[in-house]
């Protein structure tokens, strides 16, 4: 992401924060936001978990699962899979594969700029390693998701409900009876992904860490806390299907009491859209005029907005603007 590719900050403004889908790329963040005077953070996952993740969603299991007269396993189909694509992307002595399933952590984080310097693979690795410890000051794990978002708290100042969240999109299909992996499954996912492995287990080395800093029990305590506060934030916020377990928190709809909380909305929004709308607000509208709402009309016309999430909009604006202008 680039500076030029960016919508100027609103009138008044200044940018504070930037939170997107982006391959990290140090010198171009640091001309939008500082290294001095930022906080950089990122989240991670398990390479093997973060595989079978990429390995489902971009469609490489469903386009390998069938075989001549029977459908495969996961462990089978990603074995199958592995067999087909080795010449293309096994590792050398000086480069390694990177895609979205393939090594997509060291992509997303910017690695393949490093692909393109002297060395051998592993001094790439390691300078793209050391490089990534000097730029975030946290490195959240999903593996420890709510343990993260306790130091993610702590490092940033805020309180507990700076830091709810709602689960809105996972699948069940990932929950199939045949998704346990053999230890040779386990060792090629590791073998071809060696660049988030090394990144991941430095990471988990410095986040087990922060813990330790933090204290154990300390941590332990805080978590329990913020699960309880969250699932009472969660229930009071929304009117739940039975089934809460099969993926229908989409459906949710807000309470009485939601209705009138901002944060209800703001996490039942989906991101795309929120997305949208805080860029329309950045840009040039007003929602307290009717250009500033006709423009939102006109260029989201497959879905409206509420009048929660218009109410929900205006406060971000009066809150902007109040801490600009006074």
């Amino acid at each position: 992401m680039y500076p030029s590719e960016l919508l100027p900050p609103r009138k008044g403004g200044k940018y504070n924060i930037q939170c997107a889908h982006a391959i990290f790329k140090p010198e171009e963040q640091h001309q939008i936001l500082p290294k001095e005077t930022t906080l950089y953070t990122t989240i991670i996952r398990s390479p093997i978990k973060r595989f079978v993740s990429a390995f489902s969603y971009f469609g490489k299991d469903k386009s390998t699962r069938q075989d001549s007269n029977r459908t495969l396993t996961l462990d089978e189909t990603i074995q199958k899979w592995f067999s087909q694509m080795e010449e293309e992307i096994s590792p050398t002595n000086t480069t390694a594969f990177t895609d979205y399933v393939v090594n997509g952590l060291a992509r997303d984080l910017g690695f393949n700029e490093y692909l393109e310097r002297e060395g051998t693979l592993q001094e790439k690795i390691d300078d793209f390693v050391d490089d990534m410890l000097q730029e975030f000051d946290l490195v959240l794990l999903t593996d420890y998701f709510d343990e993260s978002l306790v130091l993610l708290k702590e490092l940033m100042g805020w309180e507990y409900r700076d830091i709810f969240f709602m689960k809105r999109f996972y699948t069940t299909d990932r929950s199939r009876k045949d998704s346990v992996l053999s230890p040779e499954t386990e060792y090629l996912i590791r073998k071809y992904n060696l660049v988030d492995v090394q990144l991941y287990n430095v990471f988990h080395q410095v986040f087990r860490q922060k813990v330790r800093e933090f204290g154990e029990e300390r941590l332990r305590n805080q978590v329990t806390e913020f699960r309880v506060l969250r699932d009472e934030f969660e229930n009071n916020c929304y009117e739940k299907p039975e089934d809460s377990e099969v993926f229908k928190k989409k459906e949710w709809e807000l309470t009485e009491w939601g209705r009138k909380e901002h944060a209800c909305t703001f996490l039942h929004m989906p991101d795309i859209k929120i997305d949208f709308l805080v860029s329309e607000l950045q840009a040039n509208s007003d929602f307290t005029d009717l250009q500033g709402q006709d423009n939102v009309s006109e260029l989201y016309k497959k879905e409206p907005m509420s009048e929660e999430e218009k109410e929900f909009m205006l406060s971000i604006q009066a809150a902007h603007d109040q801490h600009v202008l006074g």
